[in-house]
């Protein structure tokens, strides 16, 4: 499978309290202070009101003393660098500055999964290179093992649904109108990336129990009818929503769906899934 294979792409918000990050340069050091807030994974251009977390950390970097500039862009996971060396991780570029420079893990607070690294890392990470690779998955968005498919009857389409709320005894009303509708299918997923718990192993190499970027954790955040961000298409390099032809904002149709009910499997021997989920469309430019 091709490394420059384009992917869907799903983001989900994770909220943060009040965090630093701290970006060492040589020997001087720089505090980012994080707001306290909602954050999404993805380089802007910004969507409304979805904040990136990357751009987020960009700006706070440029409001320093800091002599390099950095952009963010996807990774293929040191530890875990799994099917295809599909990029699922993030690399930290720099693009100006020379020197040793890298992240303070034992001086930040930053929850280390939203940049690719395992929830109790705290080991400074440095290097004269001009590239920083995460070991793991970026927690915060899902990347199927293989490409995904629409529903092949009617991937997209408008239907009219209506909901009851009984007001008092004698009386019922009932809203009536057209929504968007979206099914999603995911086949033949393993399940290291389907569930938490079970580390991922594809083409032979283990990654050391990486669960970051399963479907798992998404659920945990879709369950609630928080809005995703699917991006279609991605290019396999960035992680930025311009360089995604086509983005949809959806929610899951009613939080009663079941996790497990959404799974089946396909073959007990190789633990692999079939997901099958049905959103509704908040907004975006994919029309079919």
């Amino acid at each position: 499978m091709s490394v420059l294979e384009r992917r869907t792409r799903i983001a989900f918000p994770f909220t943060i309290a009040g965090s630093t990050l701290v970006l060492r340069e040589v020997s001087t050091t720089h505090t980012l202070n994080i707001p306290a807030g909602t954050y999404w994974s993805y380089v802007g251009p910004a969507l409304g009101s979805r904040d990136s977390l990357f751009d987020e950390i960009t700006t706070l970097i440029g409001a320093t003393a800091a002599s390099g500039t950095y952009v963010f862009e996807a990774g293929v996971p040191t530890e875990s660098p799994g099917e295809g060396n599909i990029r699922r991780g993030l690399t930290i570029k720099r693009t100006a500055g020379s020197g040793s420079w890298g992240i303070d893990w034992s001086s930040s607070t930053l929850d280390p999964r939203y940049l690719g690294y395992p929830e109790s890392h705290a080991t400074d990470v440095a290097t004269t290179a001009d590239f920083i690779t995460a070991p793991r998955e970026l927690l915060g968005a899902w990347i199927p093992f293989r490409h995904r498919s629409m529903d092949p009857r009617n991937p997209r389409r408008e239907i009219a649904e209506s909901g009851g709320e009984v007001a008092r005894d004698n009386f019922h009303q009932t809203d009536y109108g057209l929504i968007d509708d979206r099914v999603m299918v995911f086949a033949h997923q393993p399940a290291a990336a389907v569930r938490k718990g079970k580390g991922q192993t594809y083409l032979s190499v283990a990654n050391l129990g990486d669960d970051n970027g399963c479907f798992e954790r998404l659920w945990e955040v879709a369950s609630q009818r928080k809005e995703l961000i699917v991006f279609y298409d991605m290019d396999p390099v960035t992680i930025e929503a311009a360089d995604g032809p086509t983005h949809e904002v959806l929610k899951l149709k009613s939080d009663a769906q079941n996790f497990e009910k959404n799974l089946r499997m396909m073959n007990a021997g190789g633990e692999f899934y079939e997901l099958e989920l049905f959103f509704g469309v908040v907004s975006g430019n994919r029309d079919d």
